[in-house]
């Protein structure tokens, strides 16, 4: 029994080796990506679940398959809730603190806080693109964190999902004789005369004759 081997793309770790990312994501974005991806799955740590920079993973995806609309709008919403005046303004109360500098920006904010905010979100009926956020980084942040595999093909979340990858069974070598196989002649190792010997054994229902010297052959043998 073999495993599939994951697709070269979705392994931990290859772009990286390959040059680096391109998503073009400043820092500031990256951890306000982070801090998003790490509320849609709180129960693992986002850099170990995807098992080779998950965020750097979501942000390429985002920019190579997403509209260019669409990257816009989640970049500005990133730029915004990197400082803390945007993130007051698009978070409202909850990110505010008793302790100074009292307004923290959506990466300082608990995971508690962060998952109330993204779910009023996604009920947002005045500020749609809000909503549009939140379903376009939930989108790609979970395909990032289902599908991305490390060297041996595993992914930890895959486990407490119940997720077993499936095996591919060799096809068992059949040992004896295949119906179709009946009637084959393998001409290469045989004379003229071992091959008329072969062809009279054979004993197939003759339909339509031919005839190799003067040895009539069945049409129901295969020559090969």
């Amino acid at each position: 029994m073999e495993k599939r081997g994951g697709h070269p793309l979705l392994r931990g770790g290859r772009r990286a080796e390959k040059g680096g990312y391109r998503h073009g994501f400043s820092a500031a974005q990256m951890r306000t990506l982070s801090a998003m991806c790490g509320a849609f799955v709180p129960t693992v740590p986002m850099k170990a679940a995807c098992l080779g920079g998950g965020k750097d993973e979501v942000a390429e995806l985002l920019v190579r398959r997403g509209q260019k609309e669409a990257v816009a709008l989640v970049k500005l919403v990133l730029w915004v809730l990197a400082t803390r005046l945007g993130t007051l303004v698009l978070c409202g109360s909850l990110s505010l603190s008793w302790r100074f500098p009292f307004i923290n920006k959506f990466s300082d904010m608990p995971v508690e806080k962060r998952e109330h905010i993204l779910m009023k979100w996604n009920r947002e009926k005045s500020f749609i693109f809000l909503r549009l956020v939140f379903v376009i980084v939930k989108v790609f942040c979970l395909y990032v964190f289902y599908s991305l595999t490390n060297e041996e093909d595993e992914n930890r979340a895959w486990k407490a999902i119940g997720y077993n990858i499936p095996s591919e069974e060799k096809p068992h070598k059949s040992r004896g004789e295949r119906p179709l196989e009946k009637g084959i002649i393998e001409t290469m190792d045989k004379t003229d005369s071992s091959l008329r010997q072969s062809l009279i054994e054979s004993r197939k229902a003759w339909r339509s004759p031919t005839t190799l010297g003067n040895t009539p052959i069945p049409s129901t043998v295969m020559l090969s």
